[in-house]
């Protein structure tokens, strides 16, 4: 499941790394690194979201207050559409990755230009793992990565 998204964060370091002059790394173990570096942002998430599924409608949210009730709605909106959309543009991984490896992007376009040539090649390979849960939960998927629907009765 990980491995594909893996070789495509690979394939958009290789490609930005010969396309931009100021996207900069060098050697196989930095691009691994790398390529996992712009993955985290999505598997942490992506166990948010599981632990929430897990325990996000328990009773203790139903008895909650008016605030404690608030909080969870809030925490639904962010987890379901704020948080995927953001790692959808590829942003927060490309940060980690230049955090955790040695990969250096220097300049504002160049970073606007290695985004956009991974988020394109990851919504090009159907490999957005964020925006596949958000337009599985608006369509009313059960699960993350299952297509499911959910009963009503």
């Amino acid at each position: 499941m990980w491995a594909r998204s893996l070789a495509i964060n690979l394939l958009a370091l290789a490609a930005c790394r010969f396309l931009l002059d100021g996207f900069e790394i060098h050697g196989v173990w930095a691009y691994a690194l790398a390529a996992v570096g712009i993955e985290l942002p999505t598997l942490l998430w992506w166990l948010a979201i599981r632990l929430w599924q897990a325990k996000a409608f328990s009773d203790l949210v139903a008895d909650a207050s008016y605030v404690g009730r608030l909080a969870w709605t809030a925490l639904l909106v962010a987890l379901t559409f704020v948080v995927p959309l953001a790692l959808a543009t590829s942003v927060p991984g490309l940060l980690v990755a230049e955090w955790i490896s040695p990969l250096a992007i220097s300049g504002s376009w160049t970073y606007v230009a290695a985004c956009a040539i991974t988020t394109a090649l990851t919504i090009a390979f159907r490999q957005s793992r964020p925006l596949k849960f958000m337009l599985g939960f608006l369509r009313g998927e059960a699960r993350v990565g299952t297509s499911e629907p959910v009963e009503t009765s």
